[in-house]
Order: C-alpha cells, then structure tokens, then sequence
C-alpha cells in the first residue's frame, strides 16, 4: 500500500544518513492494520560541494522542505533542485529557502509546469532548464538580478519580469516565445543583457525613442523566425553593444538606425539579397560586421560608413567580383573573410584600399570557366593596381602585399 503523502515527523520513523551524500526513507505505521505498511521516498542530497547542495528527486506532495531543511547544512549560497516531482513551485517551496542562498537551480523536472516567485525571495538568480514551464509570476522583487529560462514551454515574455526592479540579465533560451515588446527595457531599469535565442520570435514592437536611450550590453534574438526588422521603429536596437540577429529568416533589413554604442551585429545565415546603410548615422564604436551565409551578390550600399570595422565576414554568399575600393576609407580593417562566394576578380587600387588589411580569406570559392581548359574551375585573378608609373606600387614597394596574407 502506497500512501499518496507522508508527514514527516521527529522520530524514528525518520532515517537520516550521517555521510555527505543523504537517502531519506520514511516508514508510517498504521497500527489499526496487522500488515506493516509504509511510505517509501526516493528522495536524495549531496552537500558535498561547500556552499551547496542538490536535491534530487523532491516530491511536495509527500514532503515539505521545512522538514528536510533542518537536516541540510546551514549557511548555503546555492540549491540545485534535480528532477522536482511537483507540477508547481510558489510559497511552500521558496519560503524555506534561507536568505544565505543567492542561487536556485530547477533542473529537468518533467512535470513542472507553473512557478510563482514570491516578493520576500532574497535569491539572485533563478535557473529553470528542461520542464514543461508554461506559466510564471513573479511578485515585486528589488533583490533578483538574473533570470535563465531554458527548453521550457513558455509562449511570451512573462509580464511580470516589469515587477524585478533590480534585474540585470534575462535568458528566455529554447522555448516558444514568439513575440517581443522593447517597452520590457524601460519597465526593467536595470537590464543589460536580454537573451533570446531559440524561440519562434516573428515579430518585434517598440514605441521607444531614441530620448529615452541608455547603455545595454547583450540582444540574442539570434534562431528565431524573423523576416522583416524596421530598424527605425525599433530605436531601443541600437542601445546595445552587441546584437545577433542570425539564423532567422530576414530578407528585408531597412530604416534609419542610430547605434553610439554599438560594436557587433551578427546578420549571418539569414535571406538577404540586398543589403543597404545609407540611411544609417555614424556608428563610432562598430568593430565586427557579419554576414555569412546569405544571398548577397553585391556589396552592400555605403559600407564604407563603417570606417572603424576591424572585422567584415561575407563568406557563403554569392559575391562574384568584388573591388577593394569599397573598404578604402576603412583604415582599420584587418581582416576581410570573402571564402565560399563565387569571386573569380579582386582587384586593389593604390590610392584606394584598405591600408592595415592583413588577412584576406578567399578560399572555396570556385567559379566554373565559360571557356575550354584542361581545369574544372578558373583560377581566382587577384589584381593590384598602381596610381601611376612612379607610384611606389610601379616600383615594387608595395607594403600591402608584404603586410597580407591571403588564405585561398
């Protein structure tokens, strides 16, 4: 017989391994029946790492962590929860979590499906990977600054993240969220980093300005189902010091976009056909540029608005020709990754060209002869142009060519 919950009780009924790693067996006897009958938990901790313990297999249904509270270690900064067998986790469990305890874990636990975080929690950062969350509240918090959210259920962006006056990182990672409201950036004051990799985002909404700018870190929207981004409508993008937007499906990149503190954006492995940055202001600080496994077959319009790049990636597109003159005015640009394209000309200028380039990578990039020869592909031609009969170039004191490394 199977009792559907056992009270714990000081007694002996209540066996308790003395060692670090614990087994909890828990045996009620009803004296009214002449068959011993009893109630048997598989639950199990380790404390064997200072300052934390895991508890596995922890089923509220049968057992209240005020009651196995008192046979763990006190003084803990971390509580890893492993396979949980309630459905729901709210006040039973976090008020006897010890304000000492700045981290908790909840790990692959099946059947959870609904947390409520009450507001006199003290811990910093809540990590829940591998359920089936498809609901979440969080009540007003000032102490929680970090929240991780992996392979979940979740379908939006809780609400209630607003009420976490002091949170700093967001990772929504895995799940289904599918739609995102910049308005999240203003109701979290505090947030720095918003991670949001591997949902089915589709759409992006902001009414934001540009007056109410500040300094963020971290946008992840990368695996995502995005097709068009407005950046002009979307001026909280440019905030942030880095932004990856690959592996979507964009195919339509436009607006006038403002980024003063901008350094990366990642427009890899998306559709792009064309891209073009005209409208864009100056980006002072912009460093890396991405945009591997696309469609382009023409570089992008007024790239050369980006003369602090260090870093250019087109590989995987569909370029075929490509001038250097297009990065002449980018001084610092030192390395520029061109493979797998069908490029068979490169042609650099004297008096235009990227003047610190080091690395020039053009491997794969084969591009079939439309002439008899004994070789299946063209040999790729690459052309270095001098001013005039008594440029340096002509007289064979190119230092381009010394400084390069051309990788083919």
């Amino acid at each position: 017989m199977t009792f559907d919950r056992c009270i714990v009780q000081q007694d002996k009924s209540l066996i308790i391994s003395t060692s670090a790693r614990g087994k909890l067996l828990l045996f009620v006897y009803v004296l009214s029946i002449p068959v011993l009958t009893s109630c048997v938990l598989s639950l199990e901790w380790s404390c064997e790492i200072r300052d934390q313990c895991i508890i596995d297999r922890f089923d509220p249904r049968k057992i209240s962590l005020g009651s196995l509270r008192s046979q763990l270690p006190t003084r803990l900064k971390f509580m890893h929860f492993r396979n949980f067998k309630g459905t729901s986790i709210g006040h039973s469990i976090f008020n006897h979590i010890e304000d000492t305890i700045a981290n908790v874990q909840i790990r692959n636990s099946t059947v959870l499906r609904k947390i409520i975080i009450p507001g006199n929690v003290t811990i910093k950062q809540l990590t829940v990977v591998q359920t089936r969350l498809a609901w979440i509240h969080f009540q007003p918090n000032d102490v929680i600054e970090g929240i991780w959210i992996t392979s979940s259920h979740l379908q939006q962006i809780p609400p209630s993240l607003k009420n976490l006056k002091n949170l700093e990182v967001i990772r929504l990672q895995y799940s289904y969220i599918q739609h995102l409201d910049l308005e999240l950036l203003i109701d979290c004051r505090s947030l720095d980093t918003l991670d949001l990799m591997h949902n089915k985002i589709h759409t992006i909404t902001s009414t934001l300005s540009d007056g109410q700018r500040r300094r963020l870190f971290l946008l992840d929207l990368s695996n995502n189902q995005l097709q068009t981004v407005n950046l002009e409508v979307l001026a909280p993008i440019g905030w942030f010091v880095y932004v990856d937007f690959s592996h979507n499906k964009i195919n339509l990149l436009v607006g006038r976009f403002s980024g003063d503190d901008m350094r990366s954006i990642k427009l890899s492995n998306n559709r792009l056909k064309v891209l073009d940055f005209c409208q864009w202001e100056p980006v002072p600080r912009f460093t890396f540029i991405y945009f591997g496994s696309n469609e382009l077959s023409h570089m992008p319009n007024c790239l050369e608005r980006f003369a602090t790049l260090t870093y250019i990636g087109f590989q995987s597109n569909k370029l075929n020709s490509v001038s250097m003159d297009v990065f002449g005015a980018m001084d610092n640009l030192t390395t520029l990754d061109l493979s797998s394209n069908e490029i068979s000309r490169i042609a650099f200028h004297e008096d235009r060209h990227p003047k610190r380039l080091s690395r020039l990578i053009l491997s794969k990039n084969k591009v079939e002869c439309s002439h008899d020869n004994d070789m299946p592909f063209c040999p790729l031609e690459i052309e270095f142009k001098s001013r005039d009969k008594n440029s340096d170039w002509e007289r064979n004191n190119n230092s381009l060519r010394e400084q390069l490394t051309i990788v083919t």
